[in-house]
């Protein structure tokens, strides 16, 4: 949840409203950013997949995936934390950001030392490129604690700027190093550069917003650590639920394997970019119903509709055609990629509802359970994959990350009582929603060959059953028009009942 800075100075002629739209402003500028990037990072995977082929390629992931795992110690979880107490207490922004400063180096320290330590009992070969990953993930998390300046202020079109320019300047450069023929060091090495180069750029950027004088203070470090350690907690339960099965793979059965998985994985990234840009354009009008019950609740059902929707109809359509996806972006070396991804298209259903269910738990204040089921989810995942990976490889793999996001991320929310009524609103739309997208992309591959009249098929039955199902209906495209425009919700009455109406759906959803 993001916590502003209201408290700064706006001029006297400026309305009373003003914040409420720099808060709007300032998240279509993240919606906007988020989406000039998604064809950047997806270019620049094609190109590293294609050159490095699928033993580069997995040495490439694995070495990403393992620094990755300690990235919940580098910082310690002091981003929320700042912008919370630099919002609350803009007086005292020196002692608050000197004090994090340092936590989080030595937080930085201490994820440093521990990552050489697993490394060189695992027995990791890689040991250079973890030494240049490591710099860029853990080395620099200390400096890009200041990005979060840039959320206080409302700014962050600064660091959307800067992070479009790395991604840029990214995709440049593998276009070269590609061209060159360079190793997997040569790539990785660059991409430190360019971190480094970005980081110094935001550092620069946002000197004048971290208060004066910067000081340590050692009640606001003990402060910071007792605050920080539950997020931290469960950074490391996310770092370890969506990286562990990566270097796993690379463990027993080595790289060559992971790049498969690797590269069908990264495909299925960015299909949940459209349900987060969604979310976080809905979570404004959901916090304003908090207390309206019945509304909340129909704006979080026409939230599980609108996204389950998305992400059943894209996943539906890419099951039929992704030898053809795989192969045409990869090669034909990757053909294996198609079928493992056909696998994981099910945990990108569940990534989607745990985007929607995790907004609502984070409006009623309920983020704990995120924590609770968050820690489940990754002890599931490493200990299934213990048993899977040995035996069936990637393929048992993709199966673990299946079973692991559907338990974690859609089934424990409904075994806490305090989460039973939000979930069973998102359960009985995902039902609907799984058996007409099962329907309306399985019978048309029995009838027809080929690929494009199963899915043209598919399609078509996908949408009209959806709306014969009332899966999409008015009140839904209501709140969709919403969410792009980043309209808030009225609050006078005739408004309101106007938007009642809207968002009116059949009782029997419910069931």
């Amino acid at each position: 949840m993001e916590v502003v800075d209201l408290t700064e100075e706006t001029p006297e002629k400026e309305s009373e409203a003003a914040p409420t739209g720099k808060i709007l402003r300032n998240m279509g500028v993240l919606v906007i950013g988020q989406a000039a990037t998604v064809p950047l990072v997806f270019a620049t995977s094609v190109l590293l997949v294609r050159h490095l082929g699928s033993e580069g390629f997995g040495e490439y992931a694995f070495v990403y995936a393992f620094v990755g795992l300690f990235t919940w110690l580098a910082t310690f979880g002091m981003e929320n934390i700042v912008v919370r107490e630099a919002s609350k207490d803009p007086e005292q922004a020196g002692e608050i950001w000197g004090s994090a400063f340092v936590t989080a180096a030595l937080a930085s320290l201490a994820a440093a030392a521990l990552a050489i330590g697993v490394a060189l009992v695992s027995g990791y070969s890689s040991g250079k490129l973890l030494v240049l990953a490591g710099i860029e993930i853990i080395a620099l998390a200390t400096p890009r604690l200041v990005l979060v300046a840039f959320q206080v202020h409302l700014q962050q079109w600064k660091g959307v700027a800067t992070n479009f320019g790395r991604q840029v300047a990214w995709l440049g450069a593998v276009v070269l190093l590609v061209r060159s023929g360079a190793s997997v060091g040569q790539l990785v090495f660059w991409r430190v550069v360019i971190a480094a180069i970005e980081t110094g750029i935001n550092v620069f950027l946002a000197r004048n917003l971290l208060g004066r004088p910067l000081k340590f203070s050692r009640p606001r470090f003990r402060y910071l650590l007792g605050e920080g350690w539950p997020l931290a907690l469960t950074y490391l339960s996310i770092g370890v639920y969506h990286r562990i099965d990566r270097v796993l793979l690379e463990r027993f059965v080595g790289p060559s394997e992971l790049g498969y998985y690797a590269a069908g994985d990264n495909i299925l990234t960015f299909f949940t970019v459209i349900p987060l840009a969604f979310m976080m354009s809905v979570y404004p009008i959901l916090c304003r119903r908090l207390d309206q019950q019945h509304a909340f609740d129909r704006i979080a059902r026409s939230s599980y509709r609108l996204t389950l929707f998305w992400i059943v109809g894209a996943c539906g359509t890419l099951y039929g055609i992704s030898y053809p996806v795989v192969t045409t972006l990869y090669g034909d070396e990757f053909a294996f990629t198609a079928k493992l991804m056909n696998i994981l298209l099910l945990s990108q259903v569940a990534s989607a509802y745990g985007v929607v269910i995790s907004q609502v738990m984070i409006a009623k204040s309920r983020q704990r359970l995120i924590t609770v089921t968050t820690v489940a989810g990754a002890v599931i995942n490493v200990g299934a994959n213990l048993y899977a990976l040995p035996r069936w490889g990637a393929v048992g793999a993709a199966w673990v990350t299946v079973g692991s996001y559907w338990t974690a991320g859609i089934l424990l929310y409904h075994a806490f009582p305090s989460a039973r009524h939000d979930s069973k609103i998102g359960l009985g739309v995902l039902a609907r929603v799984s058996v007409v997208g099962a329907v309306a992309f399985g019978v048309p591959h029995l009838a027809f060959d080929g690929y494009l009249a199963p899915v043209a098929s598919g399609m078509m039955l996908f949408v009209a059953g959806s709306l014969l199902a009332r899966i999409v209906g008015r009140g839904d495209i209501d709140l969709l028009r919403r969410a792009i425009k980043r309209e808030m919700p009225p609050d006078d009455p005739a408004a309101l009942a106007e938007e009642e109406t809207l968002l009116e759906v059949s009782r029997s959803e419910t069931t």
